[in-house]
């Protein structure tokens, strides 16, 4: 999978195959220009990263950007706050015509990015949660940032946006009790299948804090486990 050169340094080792405002693809991305199954609830995410230059390390370091919700009693989409996410959101008929453009315009909503780069592989849709929802992710890299990223949260629906180090994901998986609204379940179960990523004391970059501890399950942290089995490990070690 092409997203593995990720874990490598130097620009050279992306491979763009459109930009946000230009839609270009073949194979999987031309079936996903395609309008969605109406049959079916679809929505996108667009699972980002960006590239750090470590003076330490000699080398650019791939990051994944995390975006956490904004708690129950601020956020209106209840069944979500305060959870860790990706960028997306809902297929709108009016707005996208397909779920690409879900993605790219939720990702501009959330958190005001348009300076975005599909890379040339997509992962496996699938069908997630009690509200039969079809989800499409998208592999995406954020350009031109150099310097300092220009958030913009979407406030009502957005808390933090935090760039966790690909290798701190790969050395971190766990699977433990989590208590999600007040209910005790084991991941993974039958409703809540995948890891559970435990991030202690992780940068909040839209607050310049520190947050403790931060869990990462349910479908985010399953594709999440799909991206670092698609990396090459000892690339991402060097």
């Amino acid at each position: 999978m092409d997203f593995r050169k990720l874990a490598t340094s130097g620009d050279s080792a992306i491979v763009p195959r459109s930009t946000f405002h230009e839609y270009n693809g073949n194979g999987n991305l031309m079936r996903l220009s395609r309008k969605p199954d109406e049959s079916v609830r679809s929505s996108a995410v667009m699972a980002l990263f960006v590239e750090r230059w470590s003076e330490k390390e000699g080398r650019r370091i791939p990051y994944l950007v995390l975006l956490q919700k904004t708690p129950a009693k601020k956020n209106t989409n209840y069944q979500h706050a305060g959870q860790v996410s990706f960028p997306g959101g809902v297929f709108d008929e009016k707005l996208d015509k397909n779920l690409l453009e879900t993605a790219m315009r939720e990702t501009f909503e959330e958190i005001g990015l348009k300076n975005v780069e599909l890379l040339n592989d997509t992962l496996p849709s699938t069908t997630t949660g009690a509200r039969n929802f079809n989800v499409q992710p998208f592999i995406g890299r954020i350009v031109d940032c150099e310097s300092e990223i220009p958030y913009h949260l979407q406030s009502d629906e957005i808390a933090h946006v935090f760039e966790i180090r690909l290798l701190d994901l790969i050395a971190n998986p766990n699977v433990s009790l989590y208590e999600p609204l007040g209910k005790t379940i084991m991941a993974p179960t039958s409703t809540h299948y995948g890891p559970l990523y435990h991030l202690k004391n992780i940068h909040s970059i839209t607050h310049n804090q520190t947050i403790p501890y931060v869990p990462l399950w349910g479908y985010t942290a399953t594709v999440v486990t799909q991206i670092l089995d698609g990396l090459n490990f000892e690339l991402a070690n060097k």
